[in-house]
Order: C-alpha cells, then structure tokens, then sequence
C-alpha cells in the first residue's frame, strides 16, 4: 500500500510538472534591423529589399514637452521585389506592417531621432527601426 501511496504522489508531481510545448512556444523576433535614409536593406529571402526613402512628417511631442497628443511620424519605404518597386506611406503606430513574404512579417517599429524641444532634425539623419518576424506557415493538404 505504501508503494501505491509513493507511486501517485510521484505521478501527480511529475504531471504537475508536464507542459505542453505549442502553448509556451515565444514569437521571438528573427532580426531587428535599423535603417538608414536612403539605405536598402536586404530582407532574409535575398531577393527582397526595403528602402527608407523619406520623412514627409514629424508632429511627434518633442521630449522634455508635455503635449496633449502624442503626434505621429509619416514616412516612405519602397519594397522591392522581383524587379517591382511597390512605394508605401506609412505612419508609425504599433507594429506597422510594411510588407509580408511567404514565413515573414515585415514591421515598421519606430523612427528616430525622436524630436527635441527648439532642434530641428536633419532628414538625413533619420532611421527606421524594423522587426522581422517568422510567421507559422501553414499546412496546405
């Protein structure tokens, strides 16, 4: 009986324990890059490239300002593909997507520098903060 007794608590510990991988899996980010105006950058597929093109504007609040809206920055990035440029305008809000690939999601995190109470940023200056993540392929049956 005893044994009994060992052998459950054992089995109730190591059930305790058990996880299922799938559930604790992370979306970890493959690459998180920084762009420069006028760079290309090559994405991981190797024949697909992002080009910062432009700031066409920047309300963000300046740092050591209290402002009533956050602002936002508006840019250009031209993605190219096969021979094909395809020019986007995107705003910078929370994982802005920039362009897909077949187990890739391409995101537009953040510009800096960010702005500065009476300094004005000059565009070259610029950079694109970018986050390339894996997406599941899916099974096709």
């Amino acid at each position: 009986m005893k044994q009994l007794t060992y052998f459950l608590i054992l089995l109730c510990t190591m059930a305790s324990f058990a996880q299922d991988n799938k559930e604790n899996e992370r979306n970890t980010p493959e690459i998180i890059s920084k762009i420069s105006i006028g760079e290309n950058f090559l994405l991981p597929d190797g024949k697909t490239s992002i080009q910062f093109t432009k700031v066409l504007s920047d309300s963000r609040c300046p740092e050591g300002v209290t402002c009533v809206w956050a602002g936002e920055v508006t840019f250009i990035v031209s993605v190219v593909a096969e021979g094909r440029s395809n020019e986007k305008t995107l705003k910078i809000g929370s994982e802005t997507l920039i362009t897909t690939l077949e187990n890739l999601s391409i995101y537009a995190l953040d510009v800096y520098p960010k702005p500065k109470a009476d300094t004005k940023i000059n565009p070259e200056d610029y950079i694109l903060n970018v986050l390339i993540k894996k997406r599941p392929i899916e099974n096709k049956q």
